[in-house]
Protein backbone atom coordinates (compact mmCIF):
# COMPACT_ATOMS: atom_id res chain seq x y z
CA UNK A 1 0.00 0.00 0.00
CA UNK A 2 1.27 3.57 -1.16
CA UNK A 3 0.86 5.52 2.07
CA UNK A 4 2.88 8.46 0.70
CA UNK A 5 0.80 8.52 -2.22
CA UNK A 6 -2.51 8.48 0.18
CA UNK A 7 -0.72 11.58 1.59
CA UNK A 8 0.14 13.65 -1.31
CA UNK A 9 -3.39 12.64 -2.79
CA UNK A 10 -4.76 14.73 0.76
CA UNK A 11 -2.59 17.75 -0.17
CA UNK A 12 -0.15 16.93 2.34
CA UNK A 13 3.35 18.00 1.87
CA UNK A 14 5.42 14.95 2.11
CA UNK A 15 9.50 14.98 2.97
CA UNK A 16 10.96 11.74 1.49
CA UNK A 17 14.20 10.42 2.78
CA UNK A 18 16.27 7.66 2.01
CA UNK A 19 15.61 4.95 5.16
CA UNK A 20 11.60 3.62 5.43
CA UNK A 21 9.89 6.84 6.59
CA UNK A 22 8.47 10.12 5.37
CA UNK A 23 8.01 13.46 7.18
CA UNK A 24 5.24 15.67 7.37
CA UNK A 25 3.56 18.31 9.27
CA UNK A 26 2.64 17.45 12.60
CA UNK A 27 -1.43 18.08 13.10
CA UNK A 28 -1.35 17.36 16.40
CA UNK A 29 0.64 20.36 17.06
CA UNK A 30 1.78 23.52 16.06
CA UNK A 31 4.36 21.99 14.00
CA UNK A 32 6.74 23.89 11.82
CA UNK A 33 9.74 21.77 11.30
CA UNK A 34 7.75 18.53 9.64
CA UNK A 35 8.95 16.24 12.63
CA UNK A 36 6.12 14.00 11.93
CA UNK A 37 7.32 9.98 10.74
CA UNK A 38 5.13 7.89 8.50
CA UNK A 39 6.24 4.84 8.06
CA UNK A 40 5.90 3.60 4.52
CA UNK A 41 5.43 -0.03 4.84
CA UNK A 42 3.42 0.02 7.17
CA UNK A 43 1.82 3.54 7.40
CA UNK A 44 2.33 3.95 11.54
CA UNK A 45 3.60 7.12 12.30
CA UNK A 46 5.61 9.07 15.15
CA UNK A 47 5.91 12.95 16.03
CA UNK A 48 9.51 13.93 17.30
CA UNK A 49 7.89 17.32 18.60
CA UNK A 50 4.70 15.98 20.41
CA UNK A 51 5.31 12.43 21.27
CA UNK A 52 1.94 11.53 19.66
CA UNK A 53 2.05 8.35 17.71
CA UNK A 54 -0.69 5.64 16.34
CA UNK A 55 -1.96 3.95 13.43
CA UNK A 56 -2.27 5.57 10.18
CA UNK A 57 -6.39 5.56 9.64
CA UNK A 58 -5.40 7.87 13.06
CA UNK A 59 -2.72 10.18 11.37
CA UNK A 60 -6.15 10.47 8.31
CA UNK A 61 -8.57 11.25 11.32
CA UNK A 62 -6.24 14.30 12.33
CA UNK A 63 -5.73 15.63 9.09
CA UNK A 64 -8.86 15.21 7.66
CA UNK A 65 -10.51 16.41 11.05
CA UNK A 66 -13.04 13.40 11.51
CA UNK A 67 -14.04 10.75 14.07
CA UNK A 68 -11.42 7.80 14.20
CA UNK A 69 -13.82 5.38 13.22
CA UNK A 70 -15.15 7.65 10.16
CA UNK A 71 -11.19 7.81 8.97
CA UNK A 72 -10.85 4.10 9.43
CA UNK A 73 -13.88 3.45 6.73
CA UNK A 74 -12.94 5.59 4.28
CA UNK A 75 -9.05 4.52 4.43
CA UNK A 76 -10.16 0.38 3.50
CA UNK A 77 -12.44 2.20 0.81
CA UNK A 78 -10.01 4.46 -0.32
CA UNK A 79 -6.93 2.18 -0.15
CA UNK A 80 -6.03 -0.70 -1.68
CA UNK A 81 -7.49 -3.05 0.90
CA UNK A 82 -7.67 -6.28 -1.41
CA UNK A 83 -3.64 -6.05 -1.23
CA UNK A 84 -3.97 -5.54 2.74
CA UNK A 85 -6.06 -8.15 3.32
CA UNK A 86 -4.88 -10.73 1.04
CA UNK A 87 -1.03 -10.15 2.40
CA UNK A 88 -2.27 -10.55 6.29
CA UNK A 89 -4.44 -13.54 5.42
CA UNK A 90 -1.45 -15.35 4.30
CA UNK A 91 0.25 -14.28 7.03
CA UNK A 92 -2.01 -15.52 9.50
CA UNK A 93 -2.33 -19.02 7.86
CA UNK A 94 1.09 -19.69 7.42
CA UNK A 95 1.38 -18.65 11.27
CA UNK A 96 -1.49 -20.92 11.75
CA UNK A 97 -0.33 -23.60 9.85
CA UNK A 98 3.43 -24.16 12.24
CA UNK A 99 1.14 -24.68 14.93
CA UNK A 100 -2.55 -26.47 13.84
CA UNK A 101 -2.70 -30.24 12.71
CA UNK A 102 -6.16 -31.17 11.81
CA UNK A 103 -7.65 -33.85 14.04
CA UNK A 104 -10.37 -35.53 11.91
CA UNK A 105 -12.70 -38.08 12.29
CA UNK A 106 -13.97 -40.60 10.41
CA UNK A 107 -17.92 -39.40 9.25
CA UNK A 108 -19.01 -43.38 8.41
CA UNK A 109 -18.10 -44.39 12.39
CA UNK A 110 -19.96 -40.95 13.32
CA UNK A 111 -22.74 -41.74 11.71
CA UNK A 112 -22.63 -45.61 12.87
CA UNK A 113 -22.26 -43.94 15.86
CA UNK A 114 -24.86 -41.42 16.09
CA UNK A 115 -27.83 -42.28 14.24
CA UNK A 116 -30.10 -39.60 12.18
CA UNK A 117 -31.64 -37.20 14.99
CA UNK A 118 -35.25 -38.01 13.05
CA UNK A 119 -35.16 -41.47 15.61
CA UNK A 120 -36.04 -39.40 18.37
CA UNK A 121 -39.19 -37.96 17.97
CA UNK A 122 -38.78 -35.06 20.79
CA UNK A 123 -35.88 -34.18 19.67
CA UNK A 124 -36.74 -33.63 16.12
CA UNK A 125 -39.31 -31.31 17.39
CA UNK A 126 -37.34 -29.48 19.39
CA UNK A 127 -35.02 -28.56 16.59
CA UNK A 128 -38.04 -27.76 14.43
CA UNK A 129 -39.43 -25.51 17.03
CA UNK A 130 -36.37 -23.92 17.24
CA UNK A 131 -36.67 -22.42 13.55
CA UNK A 132 -34.72 -25.42 11.68
CA UNK A 133 -36.52 -26.90 8.74
CA UNK A 134 -36.18 -30.40 7.49
CA UNK A 135 -33.88 -29.66 4.62
CA UNK A 136 -31.27 -27.53 7.30
CA UNK A 137 -31.22 -30.56 10.13
CA UNK A 138 -30.51 -32.87 6.91
CA UNK A 139 -27.98 -30.00 6.04
CA UNK A 140 -26.41 -29.83 9.24
CA UNK A 141 -26.53 -33.52 9.30
CA UNK A 142 -27.99 -33.19 12.96
CA UNK A 143 -27.55 -36.50 15.32
CA UNK A 144 -28.90 -38.13 18.55
CA UNK A 145 -26.97 -39.43 21.18
CA UNK A 146 -27.99 -43.10 21.80
CA UNK A 147 -25.28 -44.52 23.72
CA UNK A 148 -24.32 -44.33 27.39
CA UNK A 149 -21.46 -41.30 27.30
CA UNK A 150 -21.56 -37.69 28.05
CA UNK A 151 -23.22 -37.06 24.94
CA UNK A 152 -26.36 -39.94 25.94
CA UNK A 153 -29.99 -37.99 25.33
CA UNK A 154 -28.17 -34.77 23.20
CA UNK A 155 -28.26 -33.83 19.85
CA UNK A 156 -24.92 -34.29 18.72
CA UNK A 157 -23.90 -31.45 16.05
CA UNK A 158 -21.33 -32.35 13.97
CA UNK A 159 -18.82 -29.34 13.03
CA UNK A 160 -17.10 -29.66 9.96
CA UNK A 161 -13.86 -27.27 8.67
CA UNK A 162 -14.18 -25.49 5.36
CA UNK A 163 -12.48 -28.52 3.79
CA UNK A 164 -15.66 -30.91 4.57
CA UNK A 165 -13.31 -32.67 7.20
CA UNK A 166 -15.35 -33.48 10.63
CA UNK A 167 -13.22 -31.62 13.34
CA UNK A 168 -15.45 -31.86 16.39
CA UNK A 169 -18.98 -32.07 17.88
CA UNK A 170 -21.22 -30.38 20.07
CA UNK A 171 -23.98 -32.02 22.57
CA UNK A 172 -27.02 -29.74 23.09
CA UNK A 173 -29.58 -30.61 25.83
CA UNK A 174 -33.07 -30.60 25.15
CA UNK A 175 -34.15 -30.85 28.66
CA UNK A 176 -32.58 -28.44 30.73
CA UNK A 177 -29.31 -30.21 31.65
CA UNK A 178 -26.34 -28.24 32.30
CA UNK A 179 -23.98 -27.65 30.49
CA UNK A 180 -26.23 -27.26 27.80
CA UNK A 181 -23.43 -27.61 25.54
CA UNK A 182 -20.71 -30.08 25.74
CA UNK A 183 -17.78 -30.32 22.76
CA UNK A 184 -16.12 -32.90 21.54
CA UNK A 185 -12.83 -31.49 20.43
CA UNK A 186 -11.95 -28.40 20.53
CA UNK A 187 -13.34 -26.25 17.68
CA UNK A 188 -11.56 -22.90 17.72
CA UNK A 189 -9.65 -23.34 14.42
CA UNK A 190 -12.82 -23.25 12.71
CA UNK A 191 -16.26 -21.18 12.00
CA UNK A 192 -19.47 -23.02 12.24
CA UNK A 193 -21.83 -23.04 9.57
CA UNK A 194 -19.39 -22.28 7.41
CA UNK A 195 -18.94 -25.25 5.62
CA UNK A 196 -22.44 -25.20 4.75
CA UNK A 197 -22.41 -21.83 3.11
CA UNK A 198 -19.63 -22.38 0.97
CA UNK A 199 -21.44 -25.72 -0.23
CA UNK A 200 -24.67 -24.17 -0.62
CA UNK A 201 -24.38 -20.37 -1.82
CA UNK A 202 -23.87 -19.44 -5.29
CA UNK A 203 -20.56 -18.28 -5.76
CA UNK A 204 -21.23 -14.96 -7.30
CA UNK A 205 -22.44 -13.90 -2.97
CA UNK A 206 -18.35 -14.92 -1.92
CA UNK A 207 -16.68 -12.96 -0.96
CA UNK A 208 -20.30 -12.48 2.16
CA UNK A 209 -21.01 -8.90 2.25
CA UNK A 210 -21.48 -9.05 4.98
CA UNK A 211 -21.23 -12.29 7.14
CA UNK A 212 -22.85 -12.38 10.56
CA UNK A 213 -20.45 -13.86 13.18
CA UNK A 214 -22.69 -15.09 15.93
CA UNK A 215 -21.82 -17.19 19.18
CA UNK A 216 -24.41 -20.82 19.51
CA UNK A 217 -24.54 -23.28 16.61
CA UNK A 218 -28.32 -23.21 16.50
CA UNK A 219 -27.85 -19.32 15.96
CA UNK A 220 -26.07 -19.66 12.57
CA UNK A 221 -28.22 -22.79 11.51
CA UNK A 222 -31.19 -20.53 12.41
CA UNK A 223 -30.10 -17.16 10.05
CA UNK A 224 -29.05 -19.03 7.58
CA UNK A 225 -32.72 -20.55 7.32
CA UNK A 226 -33.90 -17.22 7.47
CA UNK A 227 -31.51 -16.28 4.32
CA UNK A 228 -28.85 -15.15 6.28
CA UNK A 229 -24.80 -15.53 5.46
CA UNK A 230 -23.85 -16.41 9.23
CA UNK A 231 -21.60 -18.66 10.92
CA UNK A 232 -20.63 -19.09 14.87
CA UNK A 233 -17.63 -19.13 16.78
CA UNK A 234 -18.94 -21.84 19.42
CA UNK A 235 -18.07 -19.94 22.44
CA UNK A 236 -17.09 -16.41 23.60
CA UNK A 237 -13.34 -17.11 23.82
CA UNK A 238 -12.85 -14.55 21.23
CA UNK A 239 -12.16 -15.14 17.32
CA UNK A 240 -8.81 -16.95 17.10
CA UNK A 241 -5.94 -16.22 14.44
CA UNK A 242 -7.26 -18.91 12.28
CA UNK A 243 -10.95 -17.70 12.51
CA UNK A 244 -9.89 -14.49 12.11
CA UNK A 245 -8.17 -15.72 8.57
CA UNK A 246 -11.13 -17.52 7.74
CA UNK A 247 -12.78 -14.14 7.98
CA UNK A 248 -10.76 -12.00 5.95
CA UNK A 249 -10.51 -14.95 2.98
CA UNK A 250 -14.37 -15.06 3.01
CA UNK A 251 -16.19 -11.70 4.01
CA UNK A 252 -15.66 -8.57 2.46
CA UNK A 253 -17.69 -6.68 5.81
CA UNK A 254 -18.37 -8.91 9.04
CA UNK A 255 -21.41 -8.01 11.67
CA UNK A 256 -20.71 -9.26 14.77
CA UNK A 257 -23.91 -10.57 17.17
CA UNK A 258 -22.80 -11.82 20.30
CA UNK A 259 -25.22 -12.62 23.15
CA UNK A 260 -26.11 -9.94 24.63
CA UNK A 261 -23.88 -10.42 28.79
CA UNK A 262 -21.50 -10.20 30.15
CA UNK A 263 -19.23 -13.27 28.25
CA UNK A 264 -21.09 -11.82 24.99
CA UNK A 265 -19.45 -8.19 26.22
CA UNK A 266 -16.76 -8.61 27.05
CA UNK A 267 -15.80 -11.37 23.61
CA UNK A 268 -17.03 -7.90 21.13
CA UNK A 269 -15.34 -5.08 23.62
CA UNK A 270 -11.81 -6.82 25.35
CA UNK A 271 -11.64 -6.94 29.36
CA UNK A 272 -8.77 -6.15 31.70
CA UNK A 273 -7.14 -9.59 32.57
CA UNK A 274 -6.57 -10.74 36.66
CA UNK A 275 -2.93 -9.85 36.01
CA UNK A 276 -3.69 -6.34 34.72
CA UNK A 277 -3.06 -7.10 31.13
CA UNK A 278 -5.61 -6.10 28.47
CA UNK A 279 -7.92 -9.23 26.28
CA UNK A 280 -8.73 -7.28 22.95
CA UNK A 281 -12.15 -7.75 21.66
CA UNK A 282 -13.25 -8.89 18.20
CA UNK A 283 -14.61 -5.03 17.28
CA UNK A 284 -11.34 -3.66 17.74
CA UNK A 285 -9.31 -6.91 15.80
CA UNK A 286 -11.86 -6.51 12.95
CA UNK A 287 -12.21 -2.66 12.48
CA UNK A 288 -8.31 -2.70 11.96
CA UNK A 289 -8.83 -5.00 9.27
CA UNK A 290 -12.13 -4.72 7.65
CA UNK A 291 -15.52 -2.90 7.32
CA UNK A 292 -17.14 -3.86 10.89
CA UNK A 293 -20.66 -3.41 12.22
CA UNK A 294 -22.21 -4.47 15.82
CA UNK A 295 -25.55 -5.60 16.35
CA UNK A 296 -27.06 -5.80 19.89
CA UNK A 297 -29.91 -7.76 20.50
CA UNK A 298 -32.39 -7.20 23.41
CA UNK A 299 -30.69 -8.24 26.86
CA UNK A 300 -30.72 -12.11 27.54
CA UNK A 301 -31.86 -12.76 24.02
CA UNK A 302 -29.75 -14.39 21.05
CA UNK A 303 -30.93 -15.07 17.43
CA UNK A 304 -32.28 -18.10 18.25
CA UNK A 305 -34.65 -16.72 20.74
CA UNK A 306 -36.25 -14.45 18.15
CA UNK A 307 -39.17 -14.98 15.95
CA UNK A 308 -38.57 -14.73 11.80
CA UNK A 309 -40.15 -10.97 12.12
CA UNK A 310 -38.12 -9.95 14.61
CA UNK A 311 -35.09 -10.84 13.18
CA UNK A 312 -35.73 -9.67 9.77
CA UNK A 313 -36.49 -6.31 11.91
CA UNK A 314 -32.94 -7.00 13.48
CA UNK A 315 -30.75 -8.33 10.39
CA UNK A 316 -32.83 -7.03 7.45
CA UNK A 317 -30.14 -4.80 6.46
CA UNK A 318 -27.58 -7.28 6.66
CA UNK A 319 -28.82 -9.96 3.99
CA UNK A 320 -25.59 -10.86 1.76
CA UNK A 321 -25.59 -8.61 -1.52
CA UNK A 322 -24.59 -11.15 -4.83
CA UNK A 323 -21.15 -9.64 -6.60
CA UNK A 324 -23.03 -7.64 -10.05
CA UNK A 325 -21.73 -10.32 -12.91
CA UNK A 326 -19.20 -8.53 -15.51
CA UNK A 327 -20.54 -8.26 -18.98
CA UNK A 328 -18.51 -9.68 -21.59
Amino acid sequence: MNYEEILRSRGVSVKTTADLSVFIVCPFHDDHDASCSVFKDKGNFHCFGCGETGKFFELMAAIDGVPVRVARREFYEEANVEEVLSNLEHHLLLQDEAVFSVTSFDQDEFHRRFPSVSVHPEALEYAKRRGLSSILIERFDLRWGTRRGSMRNRIIVPVYDEKSRLVAWCGRAIHGEIPKVKKKERTSNVLFGLHELLMIWDRSFLPFNPLIIVEGDFDAEYLQELGYAAVATLGTAGLSPRQLALVLKCAKSVVLCYDNDTGGRKAVEGYVKKDGTIKRGDREKLEELIPTYCLTLPEGKDPNDLPPYQIHRYFGQYRPRARKRRRV
